[in-house]
C-alpha cells in the first residue's frame, strides 16, 4: 500500500492536545506535498488537486469543517493555499486528498479505525500555530483505493435509488369542431394513495 508524507514547511508540533495560551494575533497553516509528485503529475485524473480538512481548537470548537483547500503545482511538488488561524493549539481531525473529480484518493486514518495501525500518528493530530509565522502539519496518508470511509474512521452514508416513470400529457378541449390545447389539473393515484397532483399547461406537459 502506498504511503506519502506531507512535509513540514516551518515549525511543527505534533502529539497530544494540551491547551496553551491562545492569542488574537494570526498565523498561517500550509500543506506541501513532495513525495509521489512525479507519479501524480503523470496522471491528471488521479493527481492531487485539493485537500478536504477539518480543524478544531484544542479541546474547543471547530474552526474549519471539511474545508476545501486548493493545491498548486510547484516544481516537482504541490503547495497548498494557506489557512489563517489565531495563534494557539489546534487539532487536525480530518485530512483527505481529492483528485480533479472531487474523489478522495488519499486519506489519513483516524485513531482506532481499521487502518490506523498503518501510520505512525493517526488523527487527531495536535499542532500549534505561532503568530506571524507559517506552520505546517505533516500527516501520513494512505491510498484509499476501494476502501470504505469507515475503514479510515470517517462517517459514510448509503442511499437507495428510487426508480421513476416519466410520461407526457396534453389536454384538449373540443371547441367549435376543433381540438384546442387547454389547461387542466391532474391527479395520479395508486389505490387510495395519491402519487401526484399538479396543474397542466396548455402545452405538452412532462410528468415524473
Amino acid at each position: 500500500m502506498k504511503k506519502f508524507i506531507f512535509l513540514v514547511i516551518f515549525t511543527l508540533l505534533l502529539g497530544s492536545c494540551s491547551v496553551l495560551q491562545q492569542t488574537d494575533e494570526m498565523g498561517l497553516v500550509r500543506f506541501q506535498l513532495l513525495s509521489g509528485a512525479k507519479e501524480f503529475s503523470s496522471n491528471a485524473v488521479e493527481g492531487p488537486w485539493s485537500l478536504m480538512i477539518s480543524i478544531k481548537r484544542c479541546k474547543g470548537r471547530v474552526v474549519y469543517e471539511r474545508e476545501i483547500v486548493e493545491l498548486y503545482s510547484m516544481g516537482e511538488g504541490y503547495i497548498s493555499e494557506p489557512l489563517s488561524l489565531k495563534g494557539g493549539n489546534y487539532e487536525l481531525t480530518e485530512f483527505l486528498v481529492l483528485n480533479d473529480e472531487k474523489r478522495v484518493i488519499y486519506a489519513t486514518p483516524i485513531e482506532e479505525s481499521m487502518k490506523a495501525y498503518l501510520v505512525d500518528d493517526p488523527l487527531p493530530i495536535g499542532f500549534f500555530v505561532h503568530r506571524h509565522e507559517t506552520t505546517a502539519v505533516s500527516p501520513e496518508v494512505l491510498s484509499v483505493g476501494d476502501a470504505a470511509p469507515e475503514d479510515f474512521g470517517y462517517e459514510g452514508f448509503s442511499f437507495d435509488v428510487v426508480e421513476t416513470i416519466v410520461f407526457k400529457v396534453e389536454v384538449y378541449e373540443w371547441i367549435e369542431e376543433e381540438n384546442v390545447l387547454t389547461e387542466a389539473t391532474m391527479t395520479v393515484s395508486s389505490g387510495e394513495e395519491e402519487l401526484y397532483f399538479g396543474e397542466l399547461g396548455a402545452e405538452m406537459n412532462e410528468i415524473e
